[in-house]
């Protein structure tokens, strides 16, 4: 309702935003590049010790692995609820 309200009056505000969100775009995209690189890298450590150390099962205790289960029983229940709730809306009839 804004845009019919005013028109391109407003429009002069995206010659000054627009260069300040694309700078901070850049600036995000490479401040996540380093970070997946680093996490990449400690990840790629981490899993070389376990394998040298043949303690790789010993890193999923039966704690981890109960919440493992657990985090994924609700996430599957909650797709499933929003599974049924597009199903009801849209044989809902207007």
């Amino acid at each position: 309702q804004a845009g019919a309200g005013f028109g391109f009056a407003t429009f002069w505000t995206a010659l000054i935003t627009f260069p300040v969100m694309a700078a901070m775009q850049e600036m995000r995209s490479r401040s996540l590049a380093n970070q997946v690189s680093s996490n990449i890298n400690a990840c790629k450590e981490h899993v070389k010790l376990l394998l040298k150390n043949n303690s790789l099962w010993s890193f999923f205790s039966s704690v981890k692995l109960t919440i493992m289960l657990l985090v994924l029983i609700v996430l599957v229940f909650i797709a499933a609820v929003d599974v049924q709730t597009v199903r009801r809306n849209l044989t809902r009839k207007t």
